[in-house]
């Protein structure tokens, strides 16, 4: 049996500095501009092996059912003998989180 633990990030913003800082020297710190140019969004879907400590995931251009899907559907081939126990959080991060685990309990 395997056990993850998803979790995702939607509506990143991949960002991009307009000019490179300046490296870091003896007694100064790098630097960096205060500008930047805007890419868009990204959506990052995770899901952490409980047992290894193995990280899966994947980025979309949007965040959709259907590329929600696509990562589960991706996952079920990583593990196509085994079964898979899911647990993720229901609530947003700044809220209490509750568990969900599809109706089964996490040994």
């Amino acid at each position: 049996m395997v056990r993850l633990s998803f979790d995702e990030k939607p509506q990143m913003q991949a960002l991009a500095r307009t000019r490179t800082g300046l490296p870091a020297t003896a007694g100064r710190p790098a630097t960096r501009t205060h500008d930047y140019v805007r890419h868009g969004t990204l959506s990052l879907r995770a899901a952490l092996d409980l047992d290894t400590g193995r990280i899966y995931y994947a980025c979309a251009a949007r965040n959709r059912h259907q590329e929600f899907l696509a990562f589960l559907r991706q996952l079920a081939r990583r593990f196509p003998t085994q079964q898979v126990l899911w647990s993720w959080t229901t609530t947003p991060p700044t809220s209490t989180a509750r568990c969900g685990t599809g109706g089964r309990p996490i040994p």
